[in-house]
């Protein structure tokens, strides 16, 4: 009886189709995360970046710090105030630091053990950190997106492979 199940042409079409799909499935999952994730990751940068230098103009404007991270709290990109780079447990080159030191933002892709980017930048008595916030994360969405996008077409395809051999 098992022999049968196996060499049945159903089984055979079956899992001939169901490896097509998931190979097609699989193929543009790795085509739209290598070509939409340099986007995304420079979407973040600019973000990042824009952020610290409104938090930079506020900070020359005499807003006070509380009220200046309280506006940038809840968005994808967060903001907070650090007295001194030690705080922020990111390492720096001396020309970062210089270009730190000159009111320029810096830019980092990771730091730490971290794999999250983030912008610094010098205000008039301490320093701006920005970067992504952790509970809206684009990169976390953007690959759970895909992965459900995947799992429904195989899903898809199995019912309605199910149900046209039936």
């Amino acid at each position: 009886m098992k022999n049968r199940i196996f060499h049945s042409i159903y089984t055979k079409f079956l899992v001939t189709f169901l490896g097509a799909l998931f190979f097609s499935s699989t193929l543009t999952f790795g085509v739209v995360y290598w070509s939409q994730l340099g986007s995304i990751l420079d979407q973040i940068r600019v973000e990042l970046v824009n952020q610290a230098q409104a938090v930079q103009t506020l900070n020359r404007e005499q807003l006070s710090d509380e009220a200046i991270t309280g506006l940038y709290t809840q968005g994808i990109v967060v903001s907070r105030i650090v007295a001194s780079l030690d705080e922020v447990g990111a390492v720096l080159s001396e020309e970062e630091r210089a270009k730190l030191e000159q009111g320029e933002i810096v830019y980092l892709v990771a730091y730490q053990s971290h794999d999250l980017p983030m912008a610094l930048g010098k205000l008039t008595d301490g320093y701006v950190v920005t970067m992504p916030n952790l509970e809206k994360n684009q990169i976390v969405g953007f690959m759970n997106l895909q992965r459900t996008t995947m799992l429904v077409t195989l899903l898809i395809g199995s019912v309605l492979m199910g149900h046209a051999m039936s």
